[in-house]
């Protein structure tokens, strides 16, 4: 089946009811022939239209009966690549992954070893994770978006002053990542375990002009791994465990402590998973607006990152048209990688290459 826009966008608005469930099940019968195409199979690392993916799931969390195999063989990729849209699906973990062992999920999870029971797991255990999806293409997006930051004489003067409102980290990495790692260190110390994972701030010139996705999920998942850590060796925080996946609850288990060490390192653990969550919530909206053919998110998005440039009296010669001519680029990018045309696997775009060099920086970093 060839690209259609209308096809991609027929779902985007559509709420699953009683009244409209067999149309629905009809349009993933569709979706499924789309899946099931050599080019098209493995959607999540070939930049598919990650709103279908999700509009998918949600029919299947919605239709029981409407479980194609080929998806349920290709679960694994989405628990690599789009590990938030497996949360739709929280209540049919047992029937789509019959052999999830919890227990061997926690030590994998721990050992930081990438098995389908240690990413379960992690995914079972988490709130506000819903927007961990296809990070590295949020990645590329951004980088592509704000380019001319990159190429602007305001951009060192970004780097020298290491605030971390300029770049819209909302909060994350200038506060609860700045004292996490020593926390942690000093209840281990307490209670006599070895850390499982450095928590440490990365330095700012990672996070400028914008914090990476793949970064915000990395940091997200091992404040994690540290808590879980924690809880399995001091076995009186068990009860823990088991409502890790509220991030209410979690903060309630925290009031209650007398250890205020402990208690703090929960809390920022907390705050870690909802400033990245907002984080991604915004990246996300953006890629909806790109499938969409909407500007106006990306508009809005440059005016704000200049407010907060011109705020902290950083001198830039970016005008409008830089940035203009940054989303016109953006969009015609997500087009070239999502396009369908007959060409596309023989020449390669500017997308692909922007995606391939981010992952290459970020793997020899």
């Amino acid at each position: 089946m060839a690209y259609d826009k209308s096809f991609f966008c027929e779902f985007i608005d559509l709420q699953v009811t009683n009244e409209n469930a067999k149309d629905y099940q009809s349009f993933l019968l569709k979706a499924e022939d789309w899946f099931a195409s050599e080019k098209n199979g493995h959607f999540c690392r070939n930049k598919i239209d990650i709103l279908i993916l999700k509009g998918y799931l949600e029919g299947l969390y919605s239709i029981p009966y409407v479980v194609i195999s080929s998806i349920k063989e290709r679960l694994p990729i989405i628990l690599k690549d789009a590990p938030g849209l497996i949360v739709l699906l929280k209540e049919q973990i047992g029937m789509l992954f019959p052999s999830y062992d919890k227990e061997k999920g926690i030590q994998d999870f721990l050992a930081g070893k990438d098995s389908v029971d240690a990413e379960l797991f992690y995914i079972l255990t988490s709130d506000n994770i819903e927007h961990v999806v296809n990070v590295d293409i949020q990645d590329c997006i951004m980088n592509s978006l704000l380019m001319p930051i990159h190429n602007d004489r305001c951009f060192p003067e970004i780097l020298r002053m290491e605030d971390g409102d300029t770049v819209g980290d909302e909060e994350l990495w200038s506060s609860p990542l700045k004292e996490i790692n020593e926390c942690y260190r000093t209840v281990c110390e307490k209670i006599g375990m070895n850390p499982v994972c450095d928590l440490s701030r990365c330095s700012f010139d990672t996070i400028a002009p914008f914090f990476p996705s793949t970064l915000v999920s990395e940091y997200r998942k091992l404040s994690h791994r540290a808590l879980v850590s924690i809880i399995m060796h001091d076995k009186t925080h068990a009860p823990l465990l088991d409502v890790l996946d509220n991030a209410e609850k979690v903060l309630n288990y925290a009031e209650g402590l007398t250890d205020q060490d402990l208690q703090l390192f929960i809390i920022y653990c907390v705050e870690i998973e909802i400033e990245a969550d907002s984080i991604l919530i915004d990246r996300c909206k953006l890629m909806e607006a790109l499938v969409k053919g909407d500007r106006k998110p990306f508009v809005d998005f440059v005016q704000s990152y200049i407010k907060r440039i011109k705020k902290a009296q950083i001198q830039t010669d970016l005008t409008e048209t830089d940035f203009t001519e940054a989303i016109q680029k953006t969009f015609d990018n997500w087009e070239l990688g999502f396009g369908g045309k007959e060409d596309a696997d023989e020449n390669e775009d500017e997308f692909e290459r922007l995606l391939d060099s981010f992952i290459r920086s970020e793997k020899s970093e």
